[in-house]
């Protein structure tokens, strides 16, 4: 049985995946990392995870809410904290109804994205 909670990180900038893992990992979570390529949208690990960080620094469009949405399906009652550059308008962000998932507007404050990750872990 893990001690502490398992959280995923999947992005594409080796920079942006350390510095996420480092915080992480300082707070106490247990962090693994896949790289993440703009077209991947499905990952299998070796233990469940109890939250996913991804990154969108693409166009936030219908194929990206596609995408997203299979994430979702793949974690389903699994958190999700997306980091983007590009903030969707509600009307566009499917995920939101299921209250499961958080975006956070880069680049972000260390201490807003753990505040988002401790609020989505509890």
């Amino acid at each position: 049985m893990r001690k502490s909670k398992l959280i995923s990180i999947c992005v594409e900038d080796p920079s942006l995946q350390y510095s996420l893992a480092m915080i992480f990992t300082r707070e106490g979570y247990q962090v693994v990392s896949e790289p993440q390529s703009p077209s991947a949208d499905f990952w299998v690990f070796e233990e469940p995870i109890d939250l996913l960080v991804l990154d969108n620094s693409e166009r936030w469009d219908d194929l990206w809410n596609q995408k997203l949405n299979r994430i979702r399906c793949q974690f389903a009652n699994k958190p999700i904290l997306i980091l983007t550059t590009q903030f969707p308008s509600l009307a566009t962000f499917d995920c939101e109804d299921f209250g499961l998932c958080k975006i956070i507007q880069k680049p972000a404050n260390p201490a807003i994205i753990l505040e988002n990750a401790r609020e989505l872990l509890t």
